[in-house]
């Protein structure tokens, strides 16, 4: 990505620094497209007793922190430092902003995500103030790249777009093939492909022209990500191969790294695996010498898989665990990017705003005070409730992940002997993972409605723009969906309870009539609200053997799926008959039925998410948890519906056999 190698001009002022001397020969021999420029400027300009407290000097330094990119994130911000507090001093504002841009750079190889928009923001700030036309565009090209980082990919695009008219108004050729590449990257991530390689295409064709070898090898790993894509993973090879041949000409460490990933990839997917573990390696070895936290989880991902399939479990095994605990690291810090990327869209969005905005917003909190306090008092009980839920679910999830690795741990030792059990608790670990993702994905998408429902009400009522009537109608609305959050909440707590073993199941003797009634009376209120017939038809008399809670979980879920996928003046009906010694339940409804493309999911266990007739919502749980509880207490459970005319749920049930009573 081109985001990612900060675009500088090719023309260098050097002067010889006695602080960096020992390293102004590696910086040349990886820089050799620079080295002539260098040279010609220590044999025109010497400096010889300037200095540092000369804006030449401090350029230079911006410069020199920039020929650290590809080999010391630590040393390109040691320079940037320097050259930060030789321009404050001197209140040299060009110099800042470059300072400021090389420590946003060496920040974003650090994977520093916060300190790298701080330092970009300052940045642009002081460039608009200056009315530096080329540092805007080169800041906004770098804001791009760091908006496609936090997943803000519309963000990016404006960015690009802004820096690349900057660009063409100057004449600036070079910045503008750079910058179409760039763009071309925030389509790539847009998943708009067409879009993609039309102007990385355009990228290459400025390059080419220009001779301009550089930028050939990284347009073409753009190329090669387009191609891998769409599966041609041939073309894609073929394409890291040529920018992979130009870095190691160029002795360019980082682009060897990631173009090496990048083939290891390609080499697994065509199922080449010697090669790909060969290729691979090296990189993963560059990565992890300079802590490239990304580059170390996907290289090791690669060599899991590849040794995985030539049979080596023992190897496989070992880069695997590394490939998680990368994992759960980056987890952490995606946690912390979400959180920045809110700071980020506020800062960037409001930068033009004028002071009169909070001035007035202030004096608006002070009229609404007394409504504040007491929406706030409610804002507060409900984030407390959501932070307790959040802590035990991770709770379950850490206790479970913490059993599991000391089962690993303990059976290392045995590797050889015990290959096939390392594989089970490989499988183990990833269906823990995956279900740790899919209750988090829940919580954030469905618990966040009440709490913007609150935001929207405290600041309407802030505004005062609303009336009391109107403030009624809308805390009957956040009543509603406080008890939508509550099944929720239950569903979540049953369905984790029921991942993690917590649940023992207690089965007893149970009238399944008097169940579907108990069950049914807190859903009388929709199913009058829908208009629609509800009918109990299994006979008083008729016994089965179950848990009792368990059993009202799996009717309560499958009556409010009936409700809710029914259209006014349908029907719902739940009926039982004994099959051998089985009791067989089904649950009917004449409502709109379920798609095959739904019946399919539903049929690969997979969680189903859908609206119900008026606007419902779900957990996305609720049959995969009347399957697990029915499974549970020795039955069966299946779907049979027809699109557009209704659904029968049936589970079965070990019945109560003649000489049993409660």
């Amino acid at each position: 990505m081109l985001h990612c190698r900060i675009y500088f001009s090719s023309q260098f002022w050097w002067i010889v620094l006695l602080l960096f001397f020992s390293f102004q020969q590696r910086i040349i021999a990886q820089h050799p497209f620079e080295s002539a420029s260098i040279k010609r400027q220590i044999a025109i300009n010497g400096c010889a007793g300037k200095g540092y407290e000369d804006t030449s000097c401090i350029l230079l330094l911006c410069k020199l922190s920039r020929c650290y990119y590809s080999s010391s994130a630590d040393s390109m911000r040691i320079t940037a430092e320097k050259a930060l507090a030789l321009s404050e001093k001197m209140e040299f504002g060009l110099g800042q902003t470059e300072a400021l841009r090389m420590l946003a750079a060496s920040s974003d190889l650090k994977g520093d995500l916060p300190n790298q928009f701080k330092y970009l923001k300052a940045a642009l700030s002081l460039a608009e103030k200056l009315n530096k036309s080329e540092q805007i565009a080169k800041i906004s090209s770098n804001l791009g790249g760091y908006f496609i980082q936090i997943e803000q990919y519309n963000e990016a695009e404006k960015c690009s777009k802004r820096a690349l008219s900057i660009y063409q108004q100057l004449a600036m050729a070079t910045s503008v093939m750079g910058e179409l590449s760039n763009l071309g990257d925030v389509y790539f991530y847009k998943k708009n492909i067409d879009s993609a390689r039309m102007y990385q295409l355009q990228a290459q064709t400025l390059a080419h022209q220009k001779g301009d070898a550089y930028s050939e090898a990284f347009i073409s790993s753009a190329l090669g990500k387009l191609d891998f894509a769409q599966q041609q993973y041939r073309a894609a090879l073929q394409k890291f191969s040529a920018a992979n041949s130009y870095y190691y000409k160029n002795k360019d460490q980082l682009g060897i790294c990631q173009t090496g990933l990048l083939m290891g990839q390609c080499l697994d997917a065509l199922k080449i695996y010697d090669e790909a573990i060969q290729t691979t390696k090296p990189a993963f070895s560059y990565a992890k010498l300079h802590g490239l936290k990304k580059e170390i989880k996907e290289g090791a991902k690669i060599l899991s898989n590849s040794y995985e399939q030539k049979g080596d479990v023992k190897a496989a095994f070992a880069y695997l665990k590394i490939h998680k605990l990368y994992t759960d690291s980056l987890y952490s810090e995606e946690t912390i990017k979400k959180n920045y990327e809110i700071a980020a869209k506020y800062e960037y969005a409001t930068r033009e705003k004028q002071l009169e905005t909070e001035h007035q917003r202030k004096s608006l909190l002070v009229q609404s005070q007394l409504n504040t306090q007491r929406l706030e008092t409610i804002l507060a009980l409900v984030s407390t409730l959501l932070v307790l839920i959040i802590a035990t679910l991770l709770y379950f999830s850490r206790a479970s992940k913490i059993k599991l690795n000391e089962s690993l741990e303990q059976k290392n030792n045995e590797i050889e002997q015990q290959k096939e059990i390392l594989v089970q608790q490989s499988k183990a670990l990833q269906v823990n993972n995956q279900f740790k993702d899919k209750l988090f994905s829940i919580v954030s998408h469905d618990i966040k409605s009440p709490l913007n429902s609150l935001k929207m009400l405290l600041s309407m009522m802030q505004a005062k723009r609303m009336s009391e009537e109107d403030a009624n109608k809308l805390m009957t609305m956040l009543q509603k969906q406080i008890a939508t959050t509550t099944e929720l909440v239950s569903t979540l707590f049953g369905w984790a309870k029921s991942q993690l073993e917590g649940f023992r199941v207690q089965p007893t003797l149970l009238y399944i009539s008097a169940i579907v009634d108990e069950v049914a009376a807190p859903l009388l209120p929709s199913i009058t609200e829908k208009q629609l017939r509800f009918s109990n038809q299994i006979k008083t008399a008729i016994q089965g053997y179950a848990d009792k809670d368990m059993l009202q979980t799996i009717i309560r879920n499958l009556l409010s799926n009936a409700i809710k996928f029914c259209h006014p003046g349908d029907s719902v009906t739940i009926k039982a008959r004994e099959v051998s010694s089985m009791l067989e339940v089904t649950v009917s409804d004449t409502g709109v039925g379920i798609p095959a493309a739904i019946m399919q999911k539903i049929q690969n266990q997979e969680s189903i998410t859908t609206v119900g007739t008026l606007k419902e919502k779900g957990t996305g749980l609720g049959l995969l948890l009347c399957k697990e509880f029915v499974e549970k207490n020795g039955g069966t459970f299946h779907v049979n519906s027809t699109e557009g005319k209704g659904s029968d749920f049936v589970f079965t049930l070990p019945a109560a056999m003649e000489n049993e009573t409660l």
